[in-house]
């Protein structure tokens, strides 16, 4: 069960300046509501938990385009699209997630959204282990893909 106090502590660290999603409402916003609406958004969130049952419209973003630096700005390839999600649904999974963490470990391959990890530090790993196996004479197979192009489709 999700309490007030612990949504009320979780809003509080919320990043202060994200642009809103389809319902407008922003992270500031949040930080500003009074009790009797912390205690209403603690019991909606509790029911989603309780029924499995997540709101169609937090599931629907807003869609905007960022221009791509030295691009040609005539070109649909040369905008990355962005989906602005409700901060409201967004905190909730916020809610979840910490919850969820300590039961899925991660590999120690894994470096993609993980803290304190870089894809610097990736590469180094990679370099070091194809120098450990070229000093050891053994060879070294690596598949490599390419993802640049995998999220320009919204």
């Amino acid at each position: 069960m999700i309490t007030p106090l612990e949504l009320r502590k979780t809003i509080l660290r919320l990043p202060k300046r994200k642009a809103p999603g389809k319902d407008e409402i922003t992270n500031a916003t949040l930080t500003k509501l009074p009790k009797n609406f912390i205690q209403a958004i603690t019991t909606l969130y509790n029911g989603i938990l309780q029924t499995g049952h997540f709101p169609e419209a937090w599931k629907q973003g807003k869609v905007i385009v960022i221009p791509k630096p030295g691009k040609d700005k005539r070109l649909p390839s040369s905008y990355r699209p962005i989906t602005l999600l409700s901060h409201v649904a967004k905190l909730f999974e916020r809610l979840l997630l910490r919850r969820l963490v300590p039961h899925l470990p991660l590999r120690v391959e894994q470096f993609g959204f993980c803290g304190d990890h870089s894809m610097t530090l990736q590469l180094a790993r990679v370099i070091n282990h194809l120098a450990s196996e070229h000093n050891n004479k053994r060879c070294t197979v690596g598949v490599f893909l390419d993802m640049e192009k995998a999220f320009n489709r919204v």
